[in-house]
């Protein structure tokens, strides 16, 4: 019997696919006993790293030549380092990002990210990479890649942005407070309350008074804030006069933060105030009282309390200034972004925290505590308070200069 000519043209077409799928499938398998057992897993199994660390930084540079150089070269395309400077924007950026991502906070200046964790502080990050590296590539089980996207400049500057507000705020805060403790000021709210005392003023009187005076300082006060932010924004915003006004500031608070160490050792020592330098000049000192006297007698007790009030706040500038003018500096190197809202409530802040000590220094008039043991509190306290005053001095020192632009 003779076949049809198409059934024997099906059966070699049929024969023909037959045979190229037999080559295609044994020539994967040849391709595939050829290449090395670690290149076929290769994408699967990279273990990703990013180091984080500032520009010139010695320990940096001796994790990278040390540890983590050597180990790329030892284990090839089994791991990939990444490396970030944080001088950069993008780099703190990309750092900032990460934490946020993270939930983290407060991590060493060395970052090295993991895949599922983080390793933060040269000692930490030399004594333990190495075993954990090698305990993921022998048991890739978890995530071997980081799941994170470098932010564009806006994002990094918005990130930054953000961190730089909680330090602010921080700075502010602690500012705000040794700035209320400011002997400077305290000398003008006994001899505030000396006065009243020797009036003899009412209960009634001390509370309109007191009422009077700590509404006019603390407006005035903000009134003053307002206008230096505005005219230091203005000398900030001339490019060659910005790195000026902030070096300038930062020599001058940690100038004021050693004066005040010098001073309580000083006081500590003698037990005199004489021998204290940052304190109101005796001139100024007696133009408070010239001023407090004058105004602050009478039947009119509203009008010249809220003269006498202001006039006292403007000579004590003088020498509180020492911490405002550094925290308006500080305030203006972050103002990027800053709405005059957020400005308002940020001086609403600080003044409320400054007037406080003068609240409880007339509760405690109106109370019957006379001014001779306040002035005698004050100066029994006088040595801890030029440390602290010292301290903060110093820290805002700091946060302009490594935290501001």
């Amino acid at each position: 019997m003779q076949l049809r000519p198409q059934f024997f043209y099906l059966f070699l077409k049929v024969m023909l696919m037959t045979t190229i799928k037999m080559f295609f499938a044994v020539m994967s398998v040849v391709l595939l006993a050829a290449v090395p057992s670690g290149a076929q897993d290769t994408a699967a199994s990279t273990l990703e790293l990013y180091f984080f660390g500032p520009g010139g930084c010695m320990e940096c540079e001796n994790m990278k030549k040390y540890l983590l150089r050597p180990l790329q070269q030892e284990l090839g395309e089994r791991i990939s380092i990444e490396y970030y400077d944080t001088d950069d924007v993008k780099g703190i950026g990309f750092l900032l990002s990460l934490e946020k991502k993270r939930g983290l906070e407060g991590l060493p200046s060395q970052v090295l990210f993991f895949p599922d964790t983080v390793l933060g502080g040269s000692e930490s990050i030399m004594a333990n990479t190495r075993a954990m590296v090698e305990e993921r590539l022998r048991n890739p089980l978890g995530r071997m890649s980081i799941e994170a996207e470098m932010p564009d400049s806006a994002e990094a500057l918005e990130l930054i942005r953000d961190r730089l507000d909680g330090i602010v705020l921080g700075a502010l805060i602690a500012a705000a407070f040794v700035d209320s403790i400011n002997p400077c000021a305290f000398a003008a709210m006994i001899f505030l309350v000396s006065f009243l005392a020797a009036q003899k003023r009412k209960r009634r009187e001390i509370v309109i008074i007191g009422v009077a005076f700590v509404a006019t300082v603390f407006v005035t006060y903000l009134l003053l804030g307002l206008g230096l932010f505005k005219f230091v924004s203005f000398l900030d915003g001339i490019k060659w006069l910005s790195p000026v006004i902030k070096w300038t500031s930062v020599a001058f608070a940690g100038t004021i933060g050693i004066i005040s160490f010098v001073d309580a050792f000083r006081f500590k020592k003698s037990g005199s105030t004489k021998d204290v330098k940052l304190q109101l000049p005796k001139k100024l000192k007696m133009l408070t009282h010239t001023i407090i006297s004058k105004y602050m007698r009478g039947k009119r007790l509203v009008a010249g309390t809220i003269i006498a009030a202001f006039l006292v706040t403007l000579v004590d500038a003088v020498c509180t200034a020492e911490v405002y003018l550094p925290m308006i500096v500080i305030m203006v190197q972050n103002s990027s972004g800053m709405t005059l809202f957020t400005l308002i409530l940020y001086l609403i802040l600080y003044n409320f925290i400054f007037v406080l000590p003068l609240i409880a220094i007339l509760t405690a008039a109106y109370y019957g505590i006379t001014w001779n043991k306040m002035a005698s509190m004050t100066q029994k306290n006088l040595t801890r308070v030029k440390i602290l005053f010292g301290t903060v001095m110093i820290a805002l020192a700091l946060v302009l200069a490594f935290a501001m632009k």
